[in-house]
């Protein structure tokens, strides 16, 4: 019988693939403050002059409307319709000015051209772009989730979009989020199974995951023990 002396790279192959992930809970924080708007209470049909829980919505009655055939939830949306430049405007909900973000899930109607989508914010007098789409709408199942950080201070948002005749964007599960202070959530390390490979000067062996939400007073990683 053939004594083999054991193969250290082959050793620490094997202990990296029985490593197991190992992840410390931490209890769970509220989530962050805001208003959120589904459409539901709002009656369906062309969008003049509307207020719930986010605001007052207006439009000219042909360029938007609250559409009961398709939602991301619930029974329906906000749909700014197909068109050269439709508009539709957000006045904030006073106590609500202070939001740092804007978040919804957005459908485009067609893949047919032209698309542009932008969001503009009214802050301290004075308009400007702070979301461009035009390309990443994507279409059908309200697949896209847009996030936009808005300026101190945003009194009203104005959404824009040009699309063919009959088309349009579709809005649902809109909601304006208030600054909170950093938390973590959940931190943990994932050690990864990948080949070791000779001559390299580093290779990696795990990540470091950290789960946080809000943006005030960011945390910072000093020290890993």
């Amino acid at each position: 019988m053939t004594n083999r002396k054991p193969n250290p790279l082959a050793s620490l192959v094997t202990l990296l693939t029985l490593c197991c992930t190992a992840v410390f809970a931490l209890p769970s924080a509220p989530a962050p403050p805001g208003r959120t708007t589904g459409f539901e209470e709002l009656k369906a049909g062309p969008l003049t002059t509307i207020t719930d829980r986010v605001g007052r919505w207006t439009s000219n009655g042909k360029d938007a409307e609250i559409h009961n055939a398709h939602r991301h939830s619930g029974r329906q949306c906000l749909r700014i319709n197909g068109g050269k430049a439709r508009t539709c405007e957000l006045e904030i909900a006073r106590g609500y000015r202070d939001a740092h973000q804007l978040r919804f899930w957005a459908e485009r109607w067609t893949r047919r051209t032209p698309f542009e989508f932008r969001i503009h914010a009214l802050a301290e007098g004075t308009w400007q772009q702070v979301y461009n789409g035009d390309k990443r709408i994507k279409i059908g199942g309200f697949l896209t989730k847009v996030q936009v950080d808005l300026p101190e201070k945003t009194e009203k948002l104005r959404f824009i979009c040009t699309s063919p005749e009959k088309s349009g964007i579709m809005i649902d599960d809109l909601k304006l989020s208030q600054p909170t202070p950093m938390a973590v959530h959940e931190a943990g390390v994932h050690w990864l199974q990948t080949p070791v490979l000779l001559g390299q000067p580093a290779n990696p062996l795990a990540q470091i995951r950290i789960t946080t939400s809000g943006s005030l007073e960011p945390l910072t990683v000093k020290e890993l023990t």
